[in-house]
């Protein structure tokens, strides 16, 4: 083979070999990209799940002090309950009450025949129904 024909067969493969070069080329920037796309992905998922942690953490804390009060409580609940203390009567000493003497028929007749409720209230036998409906409205 002369020079020339080796020269043309090497550009020949190296165009060959070109032309398979570009397409692994482009999967490997595809490839770079999508690592950089997964690494972001999993820095989010790994901040999410810190605050998961965090709020479990809250939860269980919760739990816990909420178990701790449930046995005071019934620690509280199964003491026995104390007698109540009997206190000595107090002696009082008796409320004087004045008793009121209501008129009686003969007082309230001499009196002048100006009827209020209050001296309907005293002597309600004297007074009808309808005496006592006139003075509700006040017609008399």
């Amino acid at each position: 083979m002369s020079l020339w024909q080796e020269l043309e067969s090497l550009q020949r493969k190296k165009a060959e070999l070109d032309d398979q070069l570009l397409p692994v080329v482009e999967k490997e920037q595809n490839s770079l990209e999508m690592i950089v796309i997964i690494m972001e992905g999993m820095e989010i998922q790994e901040e999410h799940m810190r605050e998961l942690e965090v709020q479990l953490n809250d939860k269980h804390e919760s739990v816990s002090k909420l178990e701790s009060k449930i046995v005071e409580l019934e620690k509280t609940l199964k003491k026995p309950v104390k007698e109540p203390v009997e206190q000595e009567p107090v002696m009082q000493e008796p409320i004087e009450q004045e008793l009121v003497k209501e008129p009686t028929m003969e007082e309230l007749e001499k009196q002048p025949m100006e009827m209020t409720v209050q001296t309907a209230a005293l002597a309600p036998q004297r007074l009808t129904f309808w005496e006592l409906v006139a003075l509700g409205l006040g017609l008399e």
